[in-house]
């Protein structure tokens, strides 16, 4: 999604390790030293504080994406979410409602995390990723 937005190298790069800080034990520094202080610069924005709870975290994101901050970040929330959002239509179309069992929240606070975050990507720049974000958490949860 981010190559054919024409995004950047090192934004595309940023978006294949957004997690990593969050969900494994690699350094800061390593992120640096193998892909440059422009790439760590992404990835630790779009970090997530595990050591707060699930709800403070989405709270945390929304609030980012309301703010003024780095729009090529924004840009790889955006990119994650829809292909989240996807994977999570084909998968409703294919179990049904068995889904929300998947999340360590259900359906509900899945809808709230989704919807207010939709509502601060609809304030980006105009594009398919943002459409397309929009359109799967419609599909998903309703209107936005």
């Amino acid at each position: 999604m981010l190559t054919a937005h024409g995004c950047r190298a090192e934004v595309v790069a940023a978006a294949l390790l957004h997690d990593t800080l969050e969900d494994t034990s690699l350094p800061a520094g390593q992120i640096e030293a193998d892909c440059g202080p422009e790439v760590l610069r992404l990835v630790q924005w779009c970090t997530e504080d595990k050591t707060k709870s699930w709800e403070e975290r989405k709270q945390a994101t929304i609030r980012k994406m309301e703010q003024p901050g780095p729009l090529e970040a924004k840009w790889i929330t955006c990119a994650d979410k829809c292909a989240n959002l996807r994977s999570m239509a084909a998968d409703h179309q294919q179990i049904g409602d068995r889904l929300w069992q998947r999340f360590s929240r259900g359906r509900e606070q899945q809808a709230w995390y989704y919807r207010q975050l939709t509502r601060a990507i609809a304030q980006l720049p105009d594009c398919p990723m943002v459409r397309e974000t929009l359109a799967w958490t419609q599909e998903l949860f309703g209107a936005v």
